[in-house]
């Protein structure tokens, strides 16, 4: 990777996958050798897949996933995060009015 980054001029783009071909660096040391686009694009997904693996592992072995209550956002954490009071006040400025029979 140094050589490429060293020979080529031009915008150059390295991608970090865990597991890949490439071996991992950090984004300042790619960015020294010459790599201006430093994508890490599966890292959040893995992180992801790992965690819904291991909450189902335990919901089936346990049922319950109160061991991961420190490891998860809140309820209302992720309605802030997902801006859901926004959502709220749109469905009553737009949505349909009930109808009273």
């Amino acid at each position: 990777m140094r050589t490429i980054g060293k020979s080529i001029k031009a915008p150059l783009v390295a991608n970090m996958i865990e597991g890949g071909a490439t071996p991992l660096n950090y984004s300042e040391t790619l960015n020294k050798m010459g790599f201006n686009i430093i994508l890490y694009p599966l890292s959040v997904l893995f992180a992801n897949t790992f965690a819904t693996m291991s909450i189902l592992k335990e919901l089936k072995k346990t049922g319950t996933t109160t061991k991961f209550k420190q490891k998860v956002v809140s309820f209302d954490q992720f309605n802030d995060l997902v801006e859901l009071p926004k959502f709220r006040k749109m469905e009553k400025q737009y949505g349909l009015k009930k109808r009273v029979k």
